[in-house]
């Protein structure tokens, strides 16, 4: 009896070990990890203006974070360091260079949270823009579905419509500057910003020409009437929809909010 006490202890030990590790080894942003942004003008084209890549790590206040570098592509040879990021198990915090240097910022501002569930309320940091000005809001956004998109790379991902937030990216909406930039609401030089792509680990998961080619939902997923269903969506720790459960590779996993682990 002792032994198999002992036994059971263990497997749920190396469970929990295996659900912590899978939890901190998921990287949103590995190094290379690259988006664009276009600029679409007033007489409807549009043009790649800007690119931002995840490029090394930094020590800001004792904490480890990612480097991220933008490029300008307008011929110019100017590029520079955007901020910086750090995940902790789903949770996406941005530090600014150039910004407030008093305690929200010092630790980085929290940006995602790429944790989802119907229900849940998450409040994010937002950067908006007026004109010249900008300054740092608190927004308490509340996701009453999750919805479906396919996107460059043949896979469905979890996405909800403010913003137009895809798990595992970030905010590809008009308006924004980056996927940690700054959203403009007044435009002063005839142009606005959008995401144009997405690449990670060298696979081009998103990508866009124009603001409006942003297509393909295809269903809307609602967890709050699945939450027991079996048949439910089944998503990796990046959001994308996977099938096949019982011949899924060993990983860490969601369903209906729910994170279980594949060993």
């Amino acid at each position: 009896m002792k032994a198999k006490l002992f036994l059971l202890f263990c497997m749920l030990m190396s469970s929990g070990a295996l659900l912590a590790q899978d939890e901190q080894d998921t990287e949103y942003y590995p190094e290379g990890t690259t988006w664009t942004i276009g600029f679409q003008w007033h007489d409807g084209h549009s043009e790649i203006g800007k690119r931002e890549t995840v490029e090394g790590d930094t020590i800001i206040n004792g904490v480890k974070f990612k480097n991220v570098r933008y490029y300008f592509l307008d011929g110019e040879e100017r590029s520079g360091d955007s901020f910086a990021i750090r995940e902790d198990h789903g949770k996406i915090y941005c530090y600014l260079y150039n910004g407030p240097h008093d305690g929200e910022n010092e630790n980085g501002l929290f940006m995602y949270d790429f944790n989802w569930e119907a229900g849940k309320t998450i409040a994010t940091w937002e950067l908006v823009s007026h004109d010249v000005f900008s300054h740092i809001v608190l927004n308490e956004n509340n996701i009453d579905t999750i919805e479906e998109v396919e996107l460059a790379d043949g896979n469905k991902y979890q996405y909800i419509p403010y913003g137009q937030i895809i798990n595992g990216i970030g905010k590809t909406g008009e308006g924004f500057d980056s996927l940690f930039g700054i959203y403009t609401y007044m435009i002063t030089n005839g142009s606005v910003p959008f995401i144009a792509s997405f690449t990670r680990n060298g696979t081009t998961i998103f990508a866009r020409e124009h603001p409006s080619d942003f297509t393909g939902i295809t269903k809307t997923v609602d967890d709050s009437s699945a939450t027991n269903a079996k048949d439910a969506p089944l998503y990796s720790v990046y959001g994308t929809q996977v099938s096949g459960e019982g011949s899924l590779p060993r990983g860490l996993y969601i369903r209906n909010g729910k994170k279980f682990v594949v060993k």
